[in-house]
């Protein structure tokens, strides 16, 4: 099972940037992974702005996270959420549904 994530934000900050609701709409189903969680957080803080990301160049994963609070791609593979192909939810399902 894929874990859960359920974001509440104020009424009054859905009204000022509306356009967060929609990218959070979008993404409800789409894969991110933790990267892609700190980078929303560091999004929350920098809002409306684009956040100042860390360079993970040198990771041993390519790593190019991305915040959900813009659209994530809707073919996004785990490989390019920098999530390792031992872990990827999207193989271990795939391997249960044959």
């Amino acid at each position: 099972a894929t874990p859960l994530l359920y974001a509440l934000l104020p009424r009054r900050t859905l009204a000022a940037w509306p356009q967060l609701e929609g990218a959070l709409s979008a993404n409800r189903r789409r894969l991110f992974s933790p990267f892609d969680l700190h980078a929303t957080l560091l999004h929350l803080l920098s809002y409306p702005h684009p956040p100042r990301l860390p360079d993970w160049s040198t990771a041993a994963i390519p790593l190019r996270a991305k915040s959900i609070l813009q659209p994530l791609p809707r073919d996004r593979e785990c490989e390019d959420a920098g999530i390792p192909a031992s872990i990827c939810p999207c193989l271990q399902h795939a391997s249960t549904d044959t």
